[in-house]
Protein backbone atom coordinates (compact mmCIF):
# COMPACT_ATOMS: atom_id res chain seq x y z
CA UNK A 1 0.00 0.00 0.00
CA UNK A 2 1.23 3.47 -0.81
CA UNK A 3 1.86 5.78 2.13
CA UNK A 4 0.19 9.19 2.46
CA UNK A 5 3.57 10.76 1.73
CA UNK A 6 3.97 8.75 -1.48
CA UNK A 7 0.43 9.65 -2.59
CA UNK A 8 1.15 13.33 -1.92
CA UNK A 9 4.34 13.12 -3.98
CA UNK A 10 2.49 11.46 -6.86
CA UNK A 11 -0.20 14.15 -6.72
CA UNK A 12 2.45 16.90 -6.86
CA UNK A 13 4.09 15.27 -9.87
CA UNK A 14 0.85 14.81 -11.80
CA UNK A 15 -0.48 18.28 -10.95
CA UNK A 16 2.68 19.88 -12.43
CA UNK A 17 1.73 18.43 -15.80
CA UNK A 18 -1.42 20.29 -16.85
CA UNK A 19 -2.35 17.64 -19.44
CA UNK A 20 -2.80 14.94 -16.77
CA UNK A 21 -6.50 14.65 -15.98
CA UNK A 22 -6.40 11.56 -13.78
CA UNK A 23 -4.21 8.71 -12.56
CA UNK A 24 -5.36 5.20 -11.67
CA UNK A 25 -3.50 2.65 -9.61
CA UNK A 26 -3.74 -0.92 -10.91
CA UNK A 27 -1.95 -4.23 -10.51
CA UNK A 28 -0.63 -5.56 -7.22
CA UNK A 29 -0.81 -2.21 -5.40
CA UNK A 30 -4.46 -1.73 -6.38
CA UNK A 31 -5.27 -5.25 -5.19
CA UNK A 32 -3.27 -4.94 -1.95
CA UNK A 33 -0.95 -7.78 -3.01
CA UNK A 34 2.29 -5.86 -3.51
CA UNK A 35 5.62 -7.22 -2.33
CA UNK A 36 9.22 -6.01 -2.43
CA UNK A 37 9.52 -7.06 -6.09
CA UNK A 38 6.30 -5.35 -7.23
CA UNK A 39 6.37 -2.52 -9.71
CA UNK A 40 4.05 0.43 -9.37
CA UNK A 41 1.37 0.28 -12.07
CA UNK A 42 -0.28 3.59 -12.97
CA UNK A 43 -2.70 4.40 -15.77
CA UNK A 44 -2.81 8.06 -16.82
CA UNK A 45 -5.65 9.81 -18.65
CA UNK A 46 -4.53 12.92 -20.53
CA UNK A 47 -6.12 15.79 -22.40
CA UNK A 48 -6.76 15.00 -26.05
CA UNK A 49 -3.75 17.08 -27.11
CA UNK A 50 -0.46 16.33 -25.36
CA UNK A 51 3.26 16.23 -26.06
CA UNK A 52 4.45 12.91 -27.44
CA UNK A 53 7.23 12.69 -24.86
CA UNK A 54 4.91 13.14 -21.84
CA UNK A 55 5.42 9.53 -20.78
CA UNK A 56 9.19 9.98 -20.69
CA UNK A 57 8.82 13.27 -18.79
CA UNK A 58 6.58 11.63 -16.19
CA UNK A 59 8.78 8.54 -15.80
CA UNK A 60 11.85 10.73 -15.35
CA UNK A 61 10.14 12.83 -12.68
CA UNK A 62 8.77 9.71 -10.95
CA UNK A 63 12.25 8.16 -10.79
CA UNK A 64 13.76 11.41 -9.44
CA UNK A 65 11.21 11.18 -6.63
CA UNK A 66 11.99 7.58 -5.69
CA UNK A 67 9.48 5.74 -7.87
CA UNK A 68 11.98 3.79 -9.96
CA UNK A 69 10.05 0.64 -10.85
CA UNK A 70 6.96 2.09 -12.55
CA UNK A 71 4.76 0.75 -15.34
CA UNK A 72 3.08 3.86 -16.74
CA UNK A 73 0.24 3.33 -19.22
CA UNK A 74 -1.23 6.20 -21.22
CA UNK A 75 -4.92 5.33 -21.23
CA UNK A 76 -5.50 7.60 -24.24
CA UNK A 77 -3.41 5.17 -26.31
CA UNK A 78 -4.42 1.88 -24.65
CA UNK A 79 -6.66 -0.71 -26.32
CA UNK A 80 -10.19 -0.93 -24.91
CA UNK A 81 -9.62 -4.04 -22.80
CA UNK A 82 -6.38 -2.73 -21.28
CA UNK A 83 -8.13 0.52 -20.38
CA UNK A 84 -10.99 -1.50 -18.86
CA UNK A 85 -8.65 -3.72 -16.82
CA UNK A 86 -6.88 -0.66 -15.40
CA UNK A 87 -9.93 1.47 -14.62
CA UNK A 88 -12.18 -1.32 -13.28
CA UNK A 89 -10.36 -1.28 -9.92
CA UNK A 90 -11.54 2.34 -9.50
CA UNK A 91 -8.35 3.28 -7.62
CA UNK A 92 -8.14 6.92 -8.62
CA UNK A 93 -5.04 8.41 -6.99
CA UNK A 94 -5.04 11.78 -8.77
CA UNK A 95 -7.84 13.84 -10.28
CA UNK A 96 -7.58 17.25 -11.88
CA UNK A 97 -10.40 19.48 -10.71
CA UNK A 98 -12.20 19.50 -14.08
CA UNK A 99 -11.87 15.75 -14.70
CA UNK A 100 -15.30 14.10 -14.56
CA UNK A 101 -14.25 10.76 -13.10
CA UNK A 102 -17.77 9.25 -12.74
CA UNK A 103 -18.57 9.82 -16.42
CA UNK A 104 -15.16 8.55 -17.59
CA UNK A 105 -15.35 5.50 -15.32
CA UNK A 106 -18.88 4.66 -16.46
CA UNK A 107 -17.96 4.97 -20.15
CA UNK A 108 -14.90 2.73 -19.83
CA UNK A 109 -16.76 0.08 -17.84
CA UNK A 110 -19.59 0.01 -20.41
CA UNK A 111 -17.15 -0.20 -23.33
CA UNK A 112 -15.19 -2.96 -21.61
CA UNK A 113 -18.28 -5.00 -20.76
CA UNK A 114 -19.57 -4.60 -24.34
CA UNK A 115 -16.22 -5.74 -25.72
CA UNK A 116 -15.64 -8.63 -23.30
CA UNK A 117 -17.82 -11.23 -25.15
CA UNK A 118 -15.85 -10.59 -28.35
CA UNK A 119 -12.58 -11.19 -26.51
CA UNK A 120 -14.00 -14.42 -25.06
CA UNK A 121 -14.89 -15.71 -28.55
CA UNK A 122 -11.50 -14.66 -29.88
CA UNK A 123 -9.69 -16.51 -27.08
CA UNK A 124 -11.82 -19.62 -27.63
CA UNK A 125 -11.03 -19.67 -31.35
CA UNK A 126 -7.35 -19.05 -30.67
CA UNK A 127 -7.25 -21.92 -28.17
CA UNK A 128 -8.96 -24.25 -30.67
CA UNK A 129 -6.41 -23.30 -33.33
CA UNK A 130 -3.55 -24.05 -30.95
CA UNK A 131 -5.02 -27.39 -29.88
CA UNK A 132 -5.69 -28.42 -33.48
CA UNK A 133 -2.26 -27.33 -34.70
CA UNK A 134 -3.57 -24.83 -37.23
Amino acid sequence: MLSESQLETLNKIFSKHKVVKGAYLFGSYAEGKENKFSDLDIGIILDEVYEKNIKIQLLKELSYNGFCNVDLVLLNEAPTMIEFEIVKHNKLIYRREDFNHPVYFSNIIRKGLDFKPLVKVQRKLYKERLLNGK
